[in-house]
């Protein structure tokens, strides 16, 4: 018997025991099955005759086949989770060789005697004199309820009672509607529920306020919210005994209520319930149909949406329908800067999938054929598949409630997929496989609002576990044979990765293991039997797997591993094929730098060995290697670019052949050709070439490039390419030709000249892009070479760049030494050019972070901080806002004696215009300790005469200025920060300045309203979210 198997049954045993022992009049025991940090049952007190005394607490049941000394080593995950329920949790320990059981909770004498908080280390605990037994029940029962939990559904039932003597039949309607909505705002109450109820304005009031007071409902300073579901859900039959429910519905228009009324409605059992959630599901199908844009149907979706699995055949009609139907209009939106498209039919179906994942559990077969069909769509490929292998996931809250029922309906289905359709739908074969044959669960889920559960472990090995995995790799198997692509067999064999990988968590039984040694065997017989089908890149692949099973479970266990080893080290033609391809990666104790090393030996002695006598077998090989070649994953042709290069300078005879071919597998790879020919004794004839080459338009983009590798420059030959791609207006071409120019100006600074007639040209087709384009440059002088003119220029040529990024910065950082008055004015014309052109929502003013930029700024501050000033003097606002900021970024702390002078003399100076800038500028540090001196010359100059007109203005800005608190983390975040606001404070009065003070006071004053009023909200946001709301 395993070690998990064995604690299993150690766990059944003690559950029985704790059962026997507490199979009293005194207490009811409701087990919950699992072995989990969460509970395992329930306790419900009696009172010796059977009745219940509306008190209860959790418990965790441990069990041990011994105990002790009477002591128990609890874990610390078990204690955590003890002392941070919201209900009362007793942890029960059980010894089922002396079948005695004893328990422990910890109250707040055991935290402070156990030393909870002093570390995050578990706790041996002390059970001596805590045994539970039939005959000190009555005594345990005391006991517990003195901390047990109250249920408050008697209690509020009762309290309700007496309201219904007072208000009639009244209050039992509130609480119904109540419920029916979630919640209510106090402003409204009296209106809303006199409107539906027909109940008097005072009445509804006095009924709530009574309610609130009763406890019966909860309340925050704007809402009521029921507190009891149980009493709402018995209250809502009764009104709707008097009022219909589509009555009730139809009386009510707010689409927010509505969607609560239908949350509710679903979780009715009644047969009423039933039928009108049936019509309306019937109605809203109609409505679809009838709908004449997608901004309608996405709105009648939202409705769908909430009661979807009371309707799951009707909602699968609705998605059938809408799939299947012509795409309808969007309702367009269109103001100044922002155009708005609505709502496109894509977004329509993604909504679809979304809803659909709720029913993908109660209608599988429906729910696996329609996203089947999605999963072929290009727009919807990725999340189709995504939904597709969550149902195929062995997800732990599943697992528990269905097994492996769904895993298996999924592979029913596929299975009774022909060739034909396999091939069709191939991608979520492969996917679904790859989630079959992982060989652990994961769970999530919520403990409350604000704390997640995860869960993950191994599987339990089972027969049913075993044929799921051999049912998988079949059908992968049985793909990869009838899909000859290389892409797909690649994936293919990723996917039977997955059948190899053990648990990486948890501890997994040898069992287990034994599985996945006996899918791995049968993956590597079919590589042996089909050895002859395998592609040099799949062998590649395979090898690199075969290592790493080698080390993991030994060749004793993997029986066919040597044999497919031998196959492979015995095809020479694949070990040519493995030194040009891929990348260095660890095999056995060597490390990439050695790998590196011997394949660049390999290929050198390749290239010697090539002559004319073997050309023709290389140049199949070489043809067969650049036939594999695809953009992404280009890396991987590093040392074929190396080959290629290295036999075009050792043997250019031989490599002009290879540009004369037709065929195109070697356009990626021609222009290492070139290079190695560049470089070689037949240089001229080489230029020749791409003299030849510029000619043809289709070239010139190879030919820019060709200059931008380790080739030495001809300028006429250069100044050609650019007058031809100039004429071409190709801004590709010019991007790598200014590149060119930038790295060859050292050697050549006759290349300035045609680095601005290629900069003209972009400013003349209207480029925004360049100076983000040139990158991975070495050399930067050609910058640090412009005149006054070049340079006002150049920059004008990036005023359009939609932002500022690290390829910028260090094209701008030698323009800013020479030229900082004109980088200054750079960044004013980048204000003015957002304002000319708002509608491009995504352009950046100024960069998000300065970086080597912020030190030529500061560096430079005496004639750029007086520039940047000047933009305050422009009527538009957004000069002010991005003034503000460029001196943020300049200046985070404010740590400049030269800008804190600029500030205080500007207040020291006066007048309403000086204090309208300072009070910008202030705004950019969002309330930071950094702008407090400023603050305090500031009150001291203008908040000294209340009877100023500007004065309350004045004052009023300044407080939401020092009140700003960025961005705040938790419930209480906003009301904590503004806490810290009042203790920053506290050291202004040790000054004595009057007008100071009296602003501290109606500052306090001032914190102390905003931090109840989000206290408030965050009080009512908790409720909200407790209650599942918000």
């Amino acid at each position: 018997m395993t070690k998990s198997s064995k604690q299993k049954e150690i766990d059944v045993r003690g559950g029985i025991i704790l059962e026997y022992n507490l199979k009293v009049s005194y207490m009811q025991v409701l087990p919950i099955n699992g072995n989990t940090e969460d509970i395992d049952g329930t306790i419900r007190l009696l009172d010796g005759n059977g009745n219940f005394l509306n008190k209860f607490l959790h418990y965790q049941l441990k069990s041990t086949s011994s105990i002790k000394k009477e002591k128990y080593h609890c874990k610390r995950k078990v204690i955590d989770f003890l002392i941070s329920t919201s209900v009362p949790t007793i942890l029960f320990v059980v010894d089922i060789t002396t079948k005695k059981v004893y328990w422990f909770f910890f109250d707040e004498k055991n935290k402070s005697n156990y030393e909870i908080e002093k570390d995050k280390s578990g706790r041996t605990l002390e059970l001596k004199g805590n045994e539970v037994s039939q005959i000190n029940a009555p005594e345990l029962s005391n006991r517990w309820s003195k901390f047990a939990q109250t249920h408050s559904y008697r209690e509020i039932s009762e309290s309700l009672n007496k309201m219904v003597l007072e208000y009639a039949e009244n209050s039992i309607k509130c609480i119904g509607l109540l419920y029916l909505i979630k919640i209510v705002r106090k402003k409204e109450v009296g209106i809303f529920f006199n409107k539906i109820l027909n109940i008097s304005k005072s009445e509804v009031e006095s009924i709530f306020s009574r309610f609130a007071k009763e406890k019966i409902i909860s309340e925050t300073i704007n809402l009521y919210i029921i507190e009891n579901d149980q009493i709402g859900l018995e209250s809502l039959d009764e009104l709707l005994t008097t009022i219909p429910i589509h009555k009730l519905y139809d009386l009510i228009v707010d689409k927010e209520r509505r969607l609560n009324i239908l949350d509710q409605l679903s979780t009715l059992e009644s047969k009423n319930a039933e039928s009108y959630l049936h019509d309306y599901g019937n109605k809203l199908y109609k409505l679809i149909n009838e709908s004449k844009t997608n901004d309608e149907i996405s709105d009648y979706l939202d409705y769908i949406q909430r009661f979807s699995y009371r309707i799951p055949d009707i909602t699968f009609k609705v998605a059938k329908k809408i799939i299947n139907s012509e795409a309808k209009p969007s309702r367009e939106l269109k103001i100044k800067w922002f155009g708005f498209k609505g709502i496109t039919h894509e977004k329509i179906i993604f909504k679809i999938i979304e809803i659909l994942e709720d029913l993908s559990y109660l209608r599988p077969i429906k729910y696996i054929n329609l996203l089947i069909k999605l999963s072929i769509i290009e727009e919807f490929h990725d999340a189709s598949i995504e939904k597709l292998c969550k149902l195929a996931e062995f997800n732990f809250e599943i697992l528990k409630r269905a097994g492996y029922y769904f895993q298996i309906k999924l592979l029913d289905e596929i299975e009774k997929w022909g060739k034909a359709k396999s091939l069709k739908y191939k991608y979520a074969i492969i996917n679904i496989c790859k989630k079959l044959l992982r060989s652990e669960f994961e769970g999530i889920s919520m403990v409350d609002y604000k704390t997640i559960n995860l869960k993950f472990g191994p599987l339990h090995p089972s027969n049913e576990i075993s044929k799921i995995r051999r049912r998988s790799i079949n059908l992968l198997i049985n793909l990869f044979l009838s899909d000859k692509t290389i892409k797909i067999r690649k994936e293919v064999i990723q996917s039977l990765k997955n059948a190899s990988r053990l648990p990486s968590r948890g501890n997994y039984s040898s069992e287990l293991e034994e599985i996945i040694v006996e899918n791995v065997n049968q993956i590597l017989k079919f590589y042996i039997d089909k050895f002859s089908l395998l592609d040099e890149e799949l062998i590649i692949d395979i090898e690199d797997e075969t290592y790493w099973l080698r080390r993991r479970f030994g060749s004793e266990r993997i029986k066919k591993i040597e044999e497919l080893q031998e196959r492979i080290v015995s095809n020479e033609e694949y070990l040519k094929f493995k030194t040009f391809y891929g990348f260095d990666f660890i095999i056995d104790s060597s490390d990439w730098k050695k790998n590196r090393e011997k394949r660049i030996e390999s290929i050198n002695k390749f290239v010697k060995e090539i002559t004319s006598k073997n050309w023709n077998e290389w140049k199949e090989r070489i043809n067969t290697v650049a036939n594999k070649y695809s953009t992404e994953e280009a890396g991987k042709f590093q040392y074929f670019n190396y080959f290629l290069q290295n036999l075009s300078k050792e043997k250019p005879g031989l490599a002009f052949s290879l540009l004369d071919q037709k065929n195109n597998f070697l356009d990626p790879f021609k222009i290492h050709i070139m290079t190695g020919i560049m470089n070689s004794p037949q240089k001229n004839k080489g230029e020749k070439i791409l003299v030849d080459l510029i000619e043809n338009k289709e070239n010139l983009e190879f030919a820019s490039n060709l200059y931008n590798q380790a080739v030495d420059f001809n300028p006429a030959i250069f100044k050609k390419i650019v007058e031809n791609a100039i004429k071409l207006k190709n801004v590709n071409l010019l991007y790598n030709l200014l590149k060119t120019c930038i790295e060859n100006y050292s050697k050549n600074e006759n290349l300035k000249e045609i680095f601005f007639r290629i900069i003209r040209k972009l400013i003349q087709v209207n480029d925004d892009s360049w100076g983000t384009m040139i990158f991975w440059v070495e050399d930067y002088s050609i910058f640090s070479s412009l005149t006054s003119k070049e340079a006002e220029l150049l920059l004008s040529s990036l005023i359009p760049n939609p932002k500022i990024d690290f390829p910028l910065e260090q094209i701008l950082t030698p323009i800013f030494i020479d030229f900082p008055r004109e980088v200054a004015q750079f960044f004013f014309n980048r204000v003015k050019f957002h304002l000319e052109n708002m509608d491009d929502y995504l352009y950046d003013v100024i960069p998000y972070r300065l970086n080597d930029l912020q030190k030529l700024f500061r560096a430079n501050e005496q004639i750029l901080v007086p520039e940047i000033f000047k933009w305050f003097k422009e009527e538009n606002k957004v000069f002010h806002l991005y003034a503000r900021n460029l001196l943020r970024q300049i200046y985070p702390n404010i740590d400049s004696e030269f800008f804190i002078q600029c500030l205080e003399e500007m207040i020291d100076d006066g007048g309403n215009k000086n204090a309208l800038q300072v009070l910008s500028i202030l705004r950019a540090w969002e309330g930071g300790i950094s702008i407090h001196s400023i603050c305090k010359s500031f009150i001291k100059q203008y908040l000294k005469d209340k009877s100023d007109e500007n004065y309350n203005f004045y004052k009023t800005e300044l407080l939401i200025i020092l009140t700003q608190t960025g961005v705040v983390s938790g419930e209480y975040g906003f009301s904590e920060a503004l806490k810290v606001k009042k203790d920053e404070i506290q050291s202004w009065k040790k000054e004595k300045d009057e007008t100071l003070r009296m602003f501290i006071a109606d500052y306090e004053a001032y914190l102390d309203h905003y931090i109840q009023i989000h206290h408030d909200r965050a009080d009512e946001d908790i409720l909200l979210m407790k209650k599942g709301i918000r």
